[in-house]
């Protein structure tokens, strides 16, 4: 009998071959010959192919995909033969894998897009580090389209493998970022109206994002001269630059990848300086009143104000303070400190002037009546009280006195006589009270005399101030 027939172990599922090609495993007989061919229907394409059909190894090819059944036979003279049956598996190698286009996506969660295995299944995981913060989630590994959720800020790398028999897997990864919402933009507050910027730059004040990265921009229209100028687009505190008496609008945006931006405006108001002030030259004046003179201004408006300090007794008064030719009013003896402001916009310029109002002095002279040959002894006083005050006088008319004449001091001493001896006579002095620059008003005095010695003359004041002598 011949030697009992082994056909080798079947190659099929986890012994499959990955391919078209295989060796057989028969055993070599020692009694007898052994030959190959296939078992009923086990060439069910028709397309395997025993290389040598009288070798216990020999090569057998078919096609991918397919399964065969082979016979292994040894036979001797008119003996029974022995025969073995071996199956051979053919696995295809899979689909080759896509794992979709890298996504960046705004928000936690997307739909994967791994292809459709033609060839083998496919299955989703996690490449290795793949998952960093454990907390991806495939929401169903074996469908091609699962939606997949994640971390935002976070990135993801998913795997995803199709697979057929004993074949080399086919994989590929693709990456998923999970991108955050930037920080919501804040340009800073608008530097217009009260807040405008006297000049020609500022400093912008955007917040610094957390998440994101800003950038400034002008605004539709918000370079309206094109002068605008941006020191540093990235800096959220960059120094912006334009031309004095122009508005801009600035737009800081700030992006984080594909999730929409978020932008805010801010205005930016460059106020020009005003014309320089001039309150006028300082003024001593002798009296209450005055008139100022401060420069009109070309750019801007002007008004009055005092300096600090400079309403000593809070009585000084300006008539119009938007004139810049005000009468001002005071206290005579207060010295005034009026300010002329010329603003436009948040820029001014200032000016001060010194007005010294000074007191008038006045004067006093007492009724005094003499003989001729007489000296009169006149006293000249100061009834307001204006310290510094001093006298002057001048004869201003004389009638039949002789001796009489002009001088200074306080009291009026001359020795009068008349001119004829015979009848009286008199003379009419002006007197100046004089204080610092300010002359006070004229005061006259008239005088008579008798040429008698023994007769004086007493006089009194008229409303006029003459001073009327009479017979004593």
């Amino acid at each position: 009998n011949p030697t009992v027939s082994n056909a080798g172990p079947n190659q099929t599922g986890a012994s499959a071959v990955c391919g078209t090609s295989t060796v057989l495993a028969g055993n070599v007989p020692t009694i007898g010959t052994g030959q190959w061919s296939f078992a009923v229907g086990g060439n069910p394409d028709g397309l395997g192919v025993i290389s040598d059909v009288n070798s216990a190894t020999s090569v057998f090819s078919g096609t991918a995909g397919q399964s065969y059944i082979l016979t292994w036979t040894i036979s001797n003279g008119v003996c029974a033969a022995s025969t073995s049956d071996v199956s051979i598996q053919f696995d295809q190698s899979p689909t080759v894998s896509n794992a979709g286009a890298d996504q960046n996506i705004c928000g936690t969660g997307t739909t994967l897009n791994g292809n459709l295995p033609v060839i083998g299944t496919g299955a989703w995981s996690f490449a290795p580090g793949g998952n960093p913060d454990g907390l991806g989630n495939i929401s169903n590994v074996n469908n091609r389209l699962s939606g997949f959720t994640g971390t935002a800020g976070v990135s993801y790398t998913l795997r995803w493998t199709i697979s057929n028999g004993v074949c080399t897997p086919s994989a590929d990864d693709v990456v998923i970022n999970l991108q955050q919402n930037p920080t919501v933009s804040n340009a800073g507050p608008n530097q217009t109206g009260a807040s405008a910027v006297c000049g020609t730059s500022t400093v912008l004040a955007g917040n610094v994002p957390t998440i994101g990265t800003g950038q400034w921009s002008f605004a539709v229209g918000g370079n309206p001269d094109g002068l605008g100028a941006i020191s540093d687009v990235n800096s959220a505190t960059s120094v912006f630059s334009g031309t004095a008496g122009q508005s801009y609008i600035l737009t800081w945006t700030i992006n984080n990848g594909v999730c929409a931006a978020s932008t805010s405006d801010v205005s930016i108001q460059f106020d020009q300086l005003p014309t320089v002030s001039n309150a006028g030259a300082d003024q001593n004046i002798c009296g209450p009143s005055t008139i100022l003179a401060a420069n009109v201004p070309a750019l801007g408006t002007g008004q009055w104000s005092f300096a600090p300090g400079g309403n000593p007794d809070g009585l000084g008064n300006f008539a119009d303070m938007l004139d810049p030719a005000s009468s001002f009013s005071g206290t005579p003896g207060i010295t005034y400190i009026p300010r002329w402001t010329i603003t436009n916009g948040v820029c001014s310029s200032a000016d001060d002037v010194v007005i010294q109002l000074k007191r008038i002095p006045d004067v006093l002279a007492a009724d005094q009546g003499i003989c001729s040959g007489a000296s009169t002894s006149v006293a000249i006083s100061n009834p307001n009280g204006v310290p510094g005050t001093t006298f002057s006088w001048i004869v201003q008319s004389v009638n039949n006195v002789l001796g009489a004449s002009g001088g200074t001091g306080n009291v009026i001493s001359q020795v009068l006589t008349s001119q004829d001896g015979i009848s009286s006579g008199f003379v009419i002095y002006r007197i100046t009270p004089t204080a610092d620059i300010c002359n006070g008003f004229n005061y006259r005095r008239q005088g008579r005399r008798e040429s008698r010695a023994r007769h004086h003359f007493s006089g009194h004041f008229t409303d006029s101030g003459n001073l009327q002598w009479g017979n004593a």
